[in-house]
């Protein structure tokens, strides 16, 4: 057998099938990474909110930023797009929507570049199916809003995560 003389590192497409155990799944995680992306998006103003819907309670967090361009590169794990000066001082994992694993979201975003918006819905299990996620127009006039299933535990701890995630 001849071995290869050079080998790369690469990750593989069976990682997004484990990705629920790489986060920890707490709210403020979560609040952390959605928040380091509203700043990058250049958000002037984060609202985070507990709502009630017929499906039962949701976590709201919306911004004024840029919005997101790409759908696609919305569910990028480990790019976290931030500059030298941000990277090192918050050490930005880029798990970004990923923290989110496992739970229901609904993604809608002003992609201001391209002046319209979108809107996906990932269910619970699509995070380690690959299942393939319709993204359909909207109607949002600025930034990004997403909706995320509310669990108990989370809603106990909201208050002191909110707290937490906004220290940057």
């Amino acid at each position: 057998m001849t071995f290869p003389s050079t080998i790369n590192t690469m990750v593989s497409a069976s990682l997004l099938t484990k990705i629920s155990r790489f986060t920890d799944g707490g709210v403020q995680a979560v609040l952390t990474e959605i928040i380091q992306n509203a700043r990058r998006a250049g958000a002037k103003r984060i609202d985070i909110t507990q709502v009630e819907t017929d499906g039962g309670p949701m976590l709201r967090i919306r911004d004024d930023g840029c919005g997101i361009a790409d759908p696609v590169k919305f569910l990028a794990l480990g790019d976290s797009g931030w500059d030298e000066t941000i990277a090192r001082s918050e050490d930005p994992a880029g798990m970004g929507v990923f923290s989110l694993a496992g739970h229901h979201v609904s993604v809608r975003s002003h992609a201001a570049d391209h002046g319209a918006a979108w809107q996906v819905t990932i269910p619970p299990h699509a995070w380690e199916t690959g299942q393939p996620l319709d993204v359909v127009p909207c109607s949002l006039d600025k930034g990004t809003e997403i909706e995320i299933d509310l669990p108990e535990a989370w809603a106990q701890q909201l208050e002191q995560a909110v707290k937490s995630a906004a220290r940057f």
